[in-house]
């Protein structure tokens, strides 16, 4: 599979290297600004200060440079550091991204060689992540979400590392999985969701008494958790309150958030492209590739059930359960908390960012829980080929639909009022 993550790798970086042809520079909007001048804030022995003072709590101070708190630090930091080898922040900030969402396919190959899918699941689930239209735009915008999406992805490896390792090798993970995740937290606010995810996998592996690996999460949660004092202590010193934002709340009805989530989730996975590929039409591939994944999970989920009136047959590796569970039990923790997030606080709400890292995650379970599934035949229930053919046709269409989210022309959404 080496092989494989190479070439992946290679396409990846073919498709943001075309994406960011002829000037190769970022794409920006309003945040990558209040980045930008963070880092150079940095490079001139300020860290977690902003000359932008635009966001209230920013301006409360009266003076420029003024401390940045309505965005987490760890993004311009890591531009910042890349900035000390001669590069300009642009150029910094651009590779931070790319990177990131580079070291995301080593990571999903390894992951998925650890919970035992084929080599063809591995590919899918890489395929799904590189051609992805919305990982390709913020893997070129000088923004956070690609770094915060690789730190968050590292997390979930560690956490299968964890899991599937003994003795101090294991602790080296829980430890691994904590310091990925507290990162994460000081790239990204919403880094704090996942935290409170391994607090849930804790209560949940005291209640079943896996003590062993509820204190594989206890470990995990205090490396973590110092990462969030560090943030809160700042934020409390600062400007007394321990998230550092504008302390102003909203009340957005969940229904509302509900329409919203349907619309990040759609961008995210079907998103479309603007201007004159709309005309291509979005409407025959987005049903197409629904009805085909519904129709390749009903053909397997048939095998499935019916495989044990079958003869013997060749089953491929089955993951461990409680390993895959923890994974899907991190994201829905996140998802929660993000929803819970749109109803009370002021958030922008709606986009694919919003559930952008869980996005490799989820692939994960998804291709895992489908590893489980007859790899020849059913017996008299039928082959399994059906379903490989409408889950192929499905990914095809997926490709599509976001590749024209790829050809959306590369500007600076700042200026776009």
């Amino acid at each position: 599979q080496a092989l494989d993550t190479l070439a992946w790798m290679a396409v990846a970086l073919g498709i943001q290297l075309v994406r960011t042809y002829p000037h190769f520079t970022p794409a920006l909007n309003h945040d990558s600004f209040q980045y930008l001048s963070a880092a150079q804030n940095a490079l001139s022995g300020h860290a977690g200060y902003t000359s932008l003072v635009h966001f209230d709590v920013e301006r409360s101070f009266g003076q420029i440079p003024a401390p940045m708190l309505t965005f987490a630090p760890g993004y311009p930091l890591a531009v910042a550091a890349l900035s000390v080898f001669g590069f300009s922040s642009t150029t910094a900030a651009l590779l931070v991204s790319v990177l990131s969402m580079l070291a995301c396919i080593p990571l999903l190959a390894w992951a998925s060689a650890r919970l035992g899918l084929s080599r063809s699941a591995c590919n899918a689930v890489i395929a799904c992540v590189v051609l992805n239209g919305a990982v390709v735009e913020f893997a070129t915008f000088a923004l956070s979400e690609a770094l915060f999406t690789m730190l968050v992805l590292l997390g979930a490896v560690s956490l299968v590392a964890a899991r599937t390792r003994v003795g101090a090798s294991a602790q080296a993970a829980w430890i691994g999985a904590g310091l990925a995740f507290g990162a994460a937290y000081s790239v990204r606010y919403a880094g704090l969701f996942f935290i409170a995810g391994m607090a849930l996998l804790l209560g949940r592996h005291l209640i079943a008494k896996h003590l062993a690996t509820a204190r594989g999460y206890a470990l995990a949660l205090a490396t973590s958790g110092t990462f969030v004092a560090l943030g809160v202590i700042r934020n409390l010193l600062i400007v007394g309150n321990w998230r550092g934002r504008d302390e102003m709340l909203v009340s957005t009805s969940l229904v509302d958030v509900a329409v919203q989530t349907g619309h990040s989730i759609n961008a995210l996975l079907l998103g479309t492209g603007t201007g004159q590929v709309v005309a291509l039409g979005t409407f025959g591939p987005k049903v197409a590739c629904l009805g085909f994944l519904a129709l390749g999970l009903t053909w397997l989920a048939w095998l499935r059930w019916s495989s044990d009136a079958a003869p013997a047959v060749t089953v491929a590796p089955a993951p461990e359960p409680s390993t895959v569970a923890d994974l899907l039990w991190l994201s829905v923790a996140y998802a929660a908390c993000m929803v819970y997030a749109g109803t009370v606080s002021s958030i922008s709400y709606g986009s694919a960012r919003n559930f952008l890292p869980v996005l490799p995650i989820m692939l994960l379970v998804a291709a895992a829980t489908l590893g489980r599934v007859p790899g020849r035949t059913a017996g008299r229930n039928g082959p399994v080929w059906p379903a490989a053919a409408a889950l192929s046709i499905s990914l095809a269409c997926y490709a599509y639909l976001n590749a024209l989210v790829m050809l959306r022309p590369l500007v600076d959404q700042a200026t776009a009022v």
